[in-house]
């Protein structure tokens, strides 16, 4: 298997600046790639165990092996769950929607336009679902993230589709230090795919 890097184009611009060669810059972006998973290891043992929790696994291995040897049964009395189900189902009761204002009192007719293609594109891909799956993601591990993009697949024009993404897959600037990441030069998506894959994304 091999690894594919989405990064963001604001940050690629900003290196190419700096960089003209592309090996050059394929090294730099893997040694900031590499540092900044580095520094954020223990966040994500952490938001692995937090997962566990809320799935119900709260016995170590070794815990669970010496139960079984002993013959006793591993009680979990998931309260966590509980709790965190009760956030989720409030922010499910009180979702926001976007809707445009006019500036102008001609500008209405627009903006009635723009208000009904939001909800239009945002019934299509399920946006709401998508949103609160990455807000559980958020009240467990602390980070919750959605990928706004164009998809060619089922529309050659583009349709726009809103997803989330699971946040053990996301890196970002180590060196960004304000909430939600604001301040980060840039932010990275990694994936694991097989050669193949990548060989039929990228053929050269």
């Amino acid at each position: 298997t091999g690894l594919a890097l989405k990064i963001g184009n604001e940050a690629m611009n900003n290196e190419q600046d700096i960089i003209s060669d592309d090996e050059a810059l394929i090294q730099h972006l893997w040694d900031k790639l590499r540092k900044s998973r580095s520094l954020q290891s223990d966040w994500r043992i952490r938001a692995k165990e937090d997962y566990d929790f809320f799935a119900g696994r709260q016995w170590d291995t070794t815990t669970l092996g010496k139960l079984k040897e002993e013959g006793r049964p591993a009680v979990v009395f998931n309260r966590i769950v509980r709790v965190l189900n009760g956030i989720i189902g409030l922010e499910i009761q009180n979702r926001q929607e976007v809707n445009y204002l006019p500036r102008e009192p001609g500008d209405q007719p627009a903006v009635s336009v723009m208000n009904e293609a939001s909800k239009w594109v945002r019934d299509n891909c399920d946006a709401e679902d998508e949103e609160t799956e990455s807000f559980q993601d958020c009240a467990i591990c602390g980070e919750g993230w959605t990928n706004t993009r164009l998809d060619y697949e089922e529309d050659e024009e583009g349709r726009i589709i809103i997803e989330r993404i699971d946040p053990l897959s996301m890196v970002w600037d180590s060196d960004a230090k304000k909430r939600n990441h604001d301040d980060a030069r840039w932010v990275a998506h990694v994936e694991k795919m097989s050669r193949e894959d990548i060989k039929t994304l990228w053929p050269d």
